[in-house]
């Protein structure tokens, strides 16, 4: 068992519970005991079923048997439980045992990050070490402080521009060397897609380099490709019917009808609270930085929120969960995060659409029923620009001037 009074001799990587999976589990020791004890209170406070409950108890048993209860367990501890019972939720496990202050999280890098220093990997040191500099300045540990950029924008970014890099460093040791000739040289031997998506990280990168003052001057300054306008499509009428029918619950059915009928994009319909929703009033109130934007509820979009109300209620009736969506493992998390994209999407996938082609969808239809940009603007509360552009989709004959 975990002594509190031993000192760490080595790390070890994940443990392999199988040899001892078998075995007769040795006595409890009190503290164990009282471990397991708040683990079934945890359990069924947290309506967890039967078929998630069991294998999680099981394989806190096997821990606490053969590790005890004095040391919080690290995460090679608790990884390799899987390796006796694949049912077993490990997310729900490490949320129980933080919360009993019996778990030692180790900081891993996340999978973007990762990402982002394979494709520094792949350049040359001098060169891997000034993009590094780039790195640092969209994470806002740059010489001037900024807010940081998002790692999976970086990693977009770097993605992009990676076929640059390398085929430069084929001739060059540092990035000073490049001149402005070198980026449109650059460009043009890429596709017009591939041009248009590469000048606006190569913008990024010298100009946090000339920030950096690793560069002396910006030579990407005034690289700039032409923007390409989407002109929105209406989707099959095929698709759209039936699909508040559909078997997916009540919780997809309000997740399609703020889609399909009010135009809220997925990532409000993610952070929407409980608070957002005024069933008194049969409105809804979506936050924006450019202002709240209120949603006045159709006759279904009200019933299928009285109806997700109820069901969250019933199913997770002591959630602390602010959002007005939640799932399974957000209902009782306790960060408090919103249901993940993949939730939504995934669901939307399996019906054949997708959330932004539902959203167009529903703005195209009332600008070809209207033609008034302002009604577009009051009703779905997007800004004069985009009004204009679902306008002239939908009545293209009748929209003269510039473009």
């Amino acid at each position: 068992m975990l002594d509190p009074d031993q000192f760490v001799l080595f790390e070890h990587g994940p443990r392999d519970w199988r040899p001892v999976a078998g075995r007769t589990l040795p006595v409890l020791t009190g503290p164990a005991c009282g471990l397991m004890d708040r683990f079934e209170q945890h359990a069924r406070h947290q309506r967890w079923s039967w078929d998630v409950r069991v294998p999680c108890r099981d394989a806190l048993h096997l821990l606490l048997g053969w590790l005890g209860a004095e040391v919080p367990f690290t995460e090679p501890d608790v990884a390799g439980l899987r390796q006796v019972d694949r049912r077993v939720s490990l997310y729900r496990l490490r949320q129980f045992l933080a919360g009993q202050a019996m778990y030692a999280a180790i900081p891993t890098p996340s999978a973007a990050l990762l990402a982002v220093e394979q494709k520094l990997a792949e350049l040359p040191a001098t060169v891997a070490d000034e993009v590094r500099r780039w790195v640092a300045v969209l994470r806002g540990q740059g010489r001037r402080p900024r807010p940081p950029v998002a790692v999976a924008t970086i990693r977009s970014y770097l993605h992009r521009m990676t076929p640059v890099l390398i085929s430069w460093s084929t001739r060059i040791a540092t990035l000073r060397e490049i001149s402005h000739d070198d980026i449109t040289a650059a460009l043009r031997a890429l596709t017009r897609e591939q041009a248009r998506q590469a000048a606006p990280a190569l913008r990024s990168l010298f100009g946090a380099l000339r920030q950096e003052r690793v560069v002396f001057r910006d030579p990407a300054r005034h690289i700039r490709m032409p923007q390409r306008q989407v002109v929105p499509v209406p989707m099959p009428a095929g698709r759209l019917d039936g699909l508040l029918q559909a078997k997916t619950g009540v919780r997809m059915q309000l997740c399609i009808a703020l889609l399909a009928v009010h135009a809220i994009t997925r990532a409000e319909i993610r952070h929407l609270r409980l608070d957002d929703v005024d069933l008194a009033r049969g409105r809804l109130t979506v936050r924006r930085p450019s202002g709240d934007h209120v949603v006045y509820l159709d006759r279904v979009t009200y019933g299928l929120a009285v109806g997700w109300l109820r069901e969250r209620r019933r199913r997770w009736p002591t959630s602390g969960n602010p959002y007005l969506l939640v799932t399974a493992r957000t209902a009782y998390d306790g960060r408090h995060p919103p249901i993940s994209e993949q939730v939504i999407s995934g669901a939307l996938h399996r019906l054949g659409v997708g959330a932004s082609g539902l959203r167009a969808d529903r703005i195209l239809y009332e600008a070809a029923v209207t033609a008034d940009p302002v009604r577009l603007m009051r009703l779905f509360g997007i800004k004069a620009g985009t009004a204009m552009r679902y306008v002239r989709a939908a009545h293209p004959h009748r929209v003269t001037g510039p473009r």
